[in-house]
C-alpha cells in the first residue's frame, strides 16, 4: 500500500472510531427499580352485580428494567422490563386480609404465576411523538406474546429521566380467563389497563 493510500485509510479508520465513540457517548442508560418507579394494573367489573363491586388496582412490587436513552437519535433508544407475577398485589385500605388473600389467589391462578413467573416487555422500535415517544414492542404474559404500542411521556432534567403512560390489553388475547363469580353475575372485565411512572438516574 502506497503512502497516500495508507494515509487515506488511516484517516478513514480514525473518523470511524471517532464517530462510533460519539454514537456510544450519546447513548445513556438507567435502571428501572421499584424504589422510584410504579407499575399497576387496573381492572373493572361487569355483569348484573358489577355496580356492587370495587374496581381493583393491582400493584407490581417486584420488577426490574433498563432504558437506553439516545436523546439525539431517539430511534436508537430501547427499553426492557421484567415483572415478577408473584409480586402482584391488590391495593385498597377497605380490603380485609381474607379478601386480599382471595384476590391474590385468583390473580395468580388467572395469570398462571406457578408456571409463568414473569411478565416481559421488550421494545423493537421507538418513534418520537409530541411530548415523548411511541414505543412498539412485544408484551409476553402467561407464555403468550403480543405486539403492543405505547405512547410514553418523557421528561428529561439533567441526569434524571421520567417516563409515564398507560395502555390497555385484553386478558383473552393472552389466553387468560377473566375471574368470575356468582354464576357470572359478577366478573372482571376482559380489558385491563396498565399504568406506569418510571424515574431513573441516567449513567
Amino acid at each position: 500500500m502506497g503512502w497516500f493510500a495508507l494515509t487515506r485509510f488511516l484517516g478513514t479508520l480514525t473518523a470511524l472510531v471517532v464517530f462510533s465513540t460519539q454514537v456510544q457517548a450519546a447513548e445513556r442508560s438507567c435502571k428501572i427499580t421499584p424504589g422510584e418507579s410504579t407499575f399497576s394494573v387496573h381492572t373493572d367489573t361487569e355483569g348484573l352485580l358489577s355496580m356492587l363491586a370495587h374496581k381493583r388496582v393491582i400493584q407490581a412490587t417486584q420488577f426490574s428494567g433498563q432504558m437506553v436513552y439516545a436523546q439525539d437519535a431517539m430511534q436508537n433508544s430501547r427499553i426492557e422490563l421484567l415483572i415478577e407475577t408473584e409480586g402482584l398485589v391488590p391495593m385498597g385500605e377497605e380490603l380485609s386480609e381474607s379478601d386480599r388473600q382471595t384476590i391474590i389467589a385468583n390473580l395468580r391462578e388467572t395469570i398462571g404465576a406457578g408456571s409463568y413467573p414473569t411478565m416481559h416487555f421488550g421494545s423493537q422500535t421507538v418513534t418520537p411523538v409530541d411530548g415523548g415517544v411511541r414505543v412498539s414492542g412485544t408484551l409476553r404474559m402467561k407464555g403468550v406474546a403480543r405486539k403492543i404500542a405505547v405512547d410514553v411521556k418523557l421528561e428529561h432534567s439533567q441526569d434524571v429521566l421520567v417516563m409515564s403512560g398507560e395502555f390497555t390489553v385484553k386478558q383473552s388475547d393472552f389466553q387468560m380467563k377473566p375471574y368470575s363469580a356468582l354464576l357470572g353475575t359478577l366478573k372482571v372485565a376482559d380489558e385491563i389497563r396498565f399504568e406506569f411512572n418510571a424515574r431513573c438516574q441516567l449513567q
